[in-house]
C-alpha cells in the first residue's frame, strides 16, 4: 500500500467517523426516556403563552449556541457523573459554598471548563508547531499537554469551589 492509499484510508475513516457521529446525534435517533414520554400526560395545562415566559436558565454563556449544545452537553454531564460518583458530596459542598448552583449544572461547568483548557492547550502547542519549523518538536509533549490542559481545566473548577467554601466559612466565623 502506498502512502497516498493510505491517506486516503485514513481520511476516509475519519470521515466516516464523522458521518457517524452526526447521524447518531440527530434526534429521531436519541432513546426516548420513559419521562419524556408521559410528561405531557403528566403536566398541567397552562393557558399563558409560552413566548411571555421567562427565558430559562441557562448552561452556558453562549445564548442560541446553548440550545444547540444543551443534548450534547447534558450526555457528557451524564457520562461524567458514572465517574464522579460523589454527587451528594458535591452538592453539599455547594451548599456550604452558598451557590444556588444544582450537582447538573457545576458538572456542565466543569466540562465547559475542561474545553477551555483543551482550545487553550491546542492553541498552544499550534504556537510550538510553529516554532517546530526551527528543528525541534516533541509530539509526547504535545500529547501530554493537550491532556493535562483539559484535566486542568476540569479540576480547576473544584478548586474554585473548594475556595469558595474557605472564603465564606471564614466571613461567617468573623
Amino acid at each position: 500500500m502506498s502512502t497516498s492509499m493510505a491517506l486516503a484510508v485514513l481520511c476516509g475513516l475519519v470521515l466516516g467517523a464523522g458521518c457517524w457521529l452526526v447521524l447518531v446525534r440527530l434526534p429521531f435517533m436519541r432513546a426516548t426516556t420513559f419521562s419524556d414520554r408521559i410528561e405531557p400526560q403528566l403536566k398541567s395545562r397552562n393557558l399563558e403563552s409560552r413566548l411571555l415566559r421567562k427565558p430559562t436558565y441557562n448552561l452556558t454563556p453562549f445564548g442560541p449556541l446553548e440550545r444547540i449544545l444543551r443534548p450534547i452537553i447534558g450526555d457528557a454531564v451524564t457520562y461524567l457523573s458514572r465517574f464522579n460518583l460523589g454527587s451528594a458530596a458535591l452538592g453539599k459542598k455547594l451548599a456550604r459554598a452558598g451557590s444556588p448552583k444544582s450537582t447538573p449544572d457545576f458538572r456542565a461547568e466543569q466540562l465547559m471548563c475542561a474545553g477551555a483548557g483543551f482550545v487553550l492547550t491546542v492553541l498552544t502547542v499550534l504556537v510550538v508547531a510553529v516554532s517546530a519549523a526551527a528543528g525541534q518538536f516533541s509530539p509526547a509533549f504535545s500529547l501530554v499537554s493537550v491532556v493535562a490542559g483539559a484535566a486542568g481545566g476540569y479540576l480547576l473548577r473544584d478548586y474554585v469551589l473548594g475556595q469558595r467554601i474557605k472564603r465564606r466559612e471564614s466571613a461567617m466565623l468573623s
